[in-house]
Order: structure tokens, then C-alpha cells, then sequence
């Protein structure tokens, strides 16, 4: 395969360069700023593997108060091969130089990133003292961060540490519209709460890490639990159309990429699609995905992408994706009734966000099938699946509204978003 050169550019818009060593292609790279170097490494069979720890991490939380469940608890993983990670000191190369070149962008672009604040296990936290950050977001996403480590089977060698910094800088870091970017283990973001991006940061202990856009960034979607809270069910666009288009050109993209890593993940598992992360290539047109894909699946590129655009079909407890939305706490039936009830105040230790969205999730156990009546008041709310078909559509309620809808005996996360006092009523309607 014709392999090319990246050279990365100076400023963080981001002005990567990708040439082809023979017919001039160029592809230009805008959301996520991440590096790449090493090989995949089959090693060994992680089912039972522990969320990720970090070595002697200094600093820690003096108490968790979010009470999340373990993950190893929830993840339903079948045996696959651990992905190799770096080990020692930094490695040279592309990852290096993307680092330098940001931070050397971020100067001269005036975008100063605020003092660390916050330190957990496995994430550090940045903001402007005036920022107002709800109590439970610094816990929240520090255990997102271990579970997403656990899930990819991946050691971070240093914590993640993510920014949270206003619209214009992010605009000058970034690139005009975008809402963060990552590079290495840092990101930077114009909301409290940043998933996609952590799962980049996440994605740099992968060794020899250099793919595709459309695959990362279809699984930064997948693995970014608010992909939960969309109506998965519409029609989607084929693969093959987004793959020849260079990143600057791909936002619309990104449901077709997370619809299609999911398709991916459900048929065939995590292991064979991080490897078509490694031995991929950021610049791969359609034929050169179409033979890495080969390489790493044994099927054709057509007709996998032809099936997931006609014929997506699911098979029962296939899907290995445990929604972090479905590690939250559980709030027990009394009776024949289930009810959440909430200030949120942005002192709660559950309460997510900061001074703009605010909200919060929890768990709910439906004892049986049948018929369930909804009501929210004081907040939008949805309740989605923590097993099934990974394209089932979530249940939304407006706030202020009832609905009636059908579910299945199982486990749901129950997300609520809103800045004031709210309720939400789930009860069984008579047959």
C-alpha cells in the first residue's frame, strides 16, 4: 500500500497536510488534533479488565461523590485481544512534533488555558476561577475517563486533563465553529462537559495511532454516552461517500461515522476496530480503506457498507457498549411508582454542567414489560436502553408533557436536563 507523510502544520485551525506519494492528494484536518505512532500488538484476552490506572497519580480526590457502579460490573465483554500502549517516555515523531506545534499555536494565538483546579485519578480538570462548575461534573468525568481506558483496553501513562475555556478561545485554538479539539492527552472545550474529546485524548495510548478520520471520529461519537440520547433510527448516509472527503469537509459526517463504528462494534466487537484504527491511515482514500479493511476484517469494504446502509439487523445481546449514562446510581421503585425528584442546584453533588446546561442522570430497573406512563415536569427527559440494538431510539419527554411508551424488563438511564426544580413519574398504565 502507498503509504504518505504527515506534516503537521503550525497553526491549530489546524492546517495538517497530508500528500500522497504519488498523485497529488491532500486531505486537511480541522476538529481533532491527535497524533500517531507504533503497531498493533495483539496481547493476551483483557475480558476482565480493570478501568484504567494510572501510575502514582499524586493528587487525589479526597472522596468520590458520585456514586458510580464499577464498571467491570456492567460491561458485557466478549474475550478479545488487549491493544499495545506507550510505556516510558515520550515518543518522537508525529505525536511529538503535533504536540509542540500546539502548544507553540496556542502562545501565538493569545490563548492562555487556565490553572488546573480540580485532580482525580485519571483526569485533571481546567477552568477560569469565575467559572461556575456544577459539584458532581469533576467526579463524573474522571470515572468516564477510567471507564473509557477499561472499555478500549488501554493504560493511560498521565492523566487526561481537559479545559474548559469560552467560545473564542476555542475558536482561536481550534478553528472558527468548532466546539474543542484534542491533542495528546489535552483537550480544550466551550462547555463544562466535553465526552467526544476526552475519547480522543483516551485514543492517544493507542500505539502506532494514525487513522482515518472517519473511523476515529466514529467512534469518538459511539463512545460519547449523549450518543444515547439521539433517535438513532432514521435513515443513514453510506460510508463510502464520506470516506473520499477531506476532513475539513466532514461535520455532516460525523452521525454517518458513529452510526457506522457502531454497526461495526455490534457485529464484530471492539478489537477488530481498534486495529482498523492502527493500521489505517489519515490520508486512505476509498481503496486503500477498502484493502486495510480487508486486511483487518476478511470481508469487503462494499459490502459491509452496503448492508449497514440496507440492511441493519440486530442480534440479540451483540452489542459490547455499555453507555456510561448506565453506570449512574439507581433510584428504587416505591410501590408501583418511580419518581426522581431534584433541585438542581448546581451544589448538588449529582448535578452535572455549570453556570449554562445543568442536568443529571440516574438509573431506573423496569421490573417487567409492558406499558409505562412519563410524566416530566421542570425538565426535558429522555430514558434510553442499556442493552439492545444500538440504533433503537431513546424515549424523549418534553418538559411539562406525559407520555406512554412500551419497555422491555431491563435496565435505563434516565437523563434529565434542566436548571430548576423537577420531577419525573414513571408508573405502569393498566391493561
Amino acid at each position: 500500500m502507498t503509504r504518505r507523510r504527515l506534516v503537521v502544520g503550525a497553526t491549530a485551525g489546524h492546517r495538517d497536510e497530508c500528500e500522497q506519494n504519488e498523485g497529488g492528494y491532500r486531505s486537511l484536518f480541522g476538529n481533532s488534533q491527535h497524533g500517531s505512532g507504533g503497531r498493533y500488538t495483539p496481547a493476551g484476552n483483557p475480558a476482565n479488565v480493570a478501568p484504567a490506572r494510572l501510575r502514582p497519580s499524586g493528587v487525589r480526590p479526597s472522596s468520590s461523590v458520585v456514586r458510580w457502579k464499577p464498571v467491570d460490573a456492567l460491561v458485557r465483554r466478549s474475550p478479545r485481544d488487549r491493544v499495545s500502549t506507550r510505556r516510558g517516555s515520550t515518543q518522537l515523531g508525529v505525536r511529538a512534533a503535533v504536540g509542540i506545534s500546539l502548544l507553540a499555536s496556542a502562545i501565538a494565538c493569545g490563548v492562555v488555558l487556565p490553572p488546573i483546579q480540580w485532580r482525580g485519578a485519571a483526569l485533571e480538570y481546567g477552568a477560569s476561577p469565575e467559572s461556575v462548575v456544577c459539584a458532581g461534573t469533576h467526579e463524573y468525568l474522571d470515572r468516564y475517563v477510567e471507564q473509557l481506558a477499561g472499555e478500549l483496553a488501554l493504560e493511560l501513562p498521565e492523566r487526561v486533563r481537559y479545559y474548559w475555556i469560552d467560545a473564542a478561545d476555542v475558536d482561536r485554538r481550534c478553528g472558527e465553529g468548532h466546539t474543542g479539539c484534542a491533542s495528546g492527552f489535552e483537550s480544550v472545550g466551550n462547555e463544562p462537559i466535553n465526552h467526544h474529546e476526552l475519547v480522543h485524548n483516551v485514543l492517544h495510548a493507542l500505539d502506532d495511532h494514525d487513522a482515518h478520520w472517519f473511523f476515529e471520529e466514529g467512534l469518538a461519537e459511539l463512545m460519547d454516552p449523549t450518543y444515547f440520547l439521539r433517535n438513532r433510527t432514521h435513515q443513514v448516509n453510506d460510508p463510502r461517500d464520506w470516506i473520499a472527503k477531506q476532513q475539513h469537509d466532514h461535520l455532516l459526517g460525523y452521525d454517518t461515522a458513529g452510526e457506522f463504528a457502531a454497526f461495526l462494534v455490534h457485529r464484530r466487537g471492539f478489537a477488530l476496530f481498534e486495529r482498523l484504527l492502527v493500521e489505517g491511515d489519515p490520508c486512505d482514500g476509498v481503496e486503500e480503506v477498502r484493502e486495510v479493511f480487508r486486511e483487518v476484517y476478511g470481508e469487503e469494504f462494499d459490502a459491509v457498507a452496503s448492508s449497514f446502509v440496507n440492511e441493519r439487523v440486530c442480534v440479540a445481546d451483540g452489542y459490547p457498549v455499555v453507555p456510561y449514562f448506565c453506570t449512574a446510581p439507581a433510584i428504587p421503585w416505591v410501590g408501583d411508582q418511580w419518581r426522581l425528584s431534584k433541585s438542581m442546584s448546581c451544589e448538588d453533588d449529582e448535578v452535572l454542567g455549570g453556570s449554562g446546561d445543568r442536568w443529571a442522570v440516574v438509573t431506573i430497573e423496569v421490573p417487567e414489560p409492558g406499558v409505562y406512563s412519563v410524566t416530566s415536569d421542570g425538565a426535558v427527559t429522555t430514558i434510553g436502553s442499556c442493552s439492545g440494538c444500538p440504533w433503537g431510539a431513546p424515549t424523549a419527554v418534553a418538559k411539562g408533557y406525559t407520555v406512554e411508551t412500551e419497555l422491555s424488563a431491563g435496565k435505563y438511564f434516565v437523563h434529565v436536563h434542566g436548571r430548576h426544580e423537577l420531577t419525573v413519574d414513571v408508573v405502569p398504565v393498566s391493561s
